[in-house]
């Protein structure tokens, strides 16, 4: 019995050690949870080597470090309840990045929709009327919407002092 044990962890431990999975990884192959509930199928390996999960609801890519074979399936640490979960939360914040969705401020007040996008470059339709140019990469997307990395109150702040730039009268020459 005790040389069985020592056996088994050692063919555990060698299956960890293991670079790639004993069980071929392709689409069809079916992926259970550590309780053995199903989770989904593979769907396919994509350019970077993740699994992509089929869970009947979601695709998503998961490194294939997250899997461990077993008789003719893979194991994963997540349920399909985790796994689509996680996928709906990606998915919203994606959506919540997209023209004509609000911007709130990090106050928490909306501060405009989204007008457009180009690029890296966001104009945002302001409550004010006003468009103004900003990074993308200072919104962040979330489940609650998109948040801008700045208060209603800086931006107020910051236009003011454009519109006070624009509105000093020129400097007089003096006159000879």
């Amino acid at each position: 019995m005790m040389t069985r044990f020592f056996a088994s962890v050692g063919l555990a431990s060698a299956m960890l050690a293991a670079p790639a999975l004993a069980l071929p990884v392709k689409p069809g192959v079916s992926i259970v949870d550590p309780q053995g509930g199903a989770v989904g199928t593979v769907f396919a390996i994509d350019a970077d080597a993740n699994v992509v999960v089929d869970t009947g609801t979601h695709k998503l890519a998961l490194p294939l470090t997250s899997f461990r074979p077993s008789d003719d399936h893979l194991v994963v640490a997540l349920t399909r309840a985790e796994l689509d979960a996680q996928a709906a939360a990606k998915e919203a914040i994606a959506a919540s990045l997209t023209v004509g969705k609000p911007v709130k401020g990090t106050e928490g007040s909306v501060l405009g929709t989204i007008d457009s996008i180009n690029g890296d470059m966001a104009t945002l339709l302001l409550t004010s009327g006003q468009k103004i140019n900003f990074p993308m990469s200072a919104i962040t997307g979330s489940a609650d919407g998109a948040v801008a990395g700045i208060s209603a109150a800086q931006i107020e702040a910051q236009l003011d002092a454009v519109r006070a730039s624009t509105a000093a009268p020129a400097a007089e020459t003096p006159s000879s």
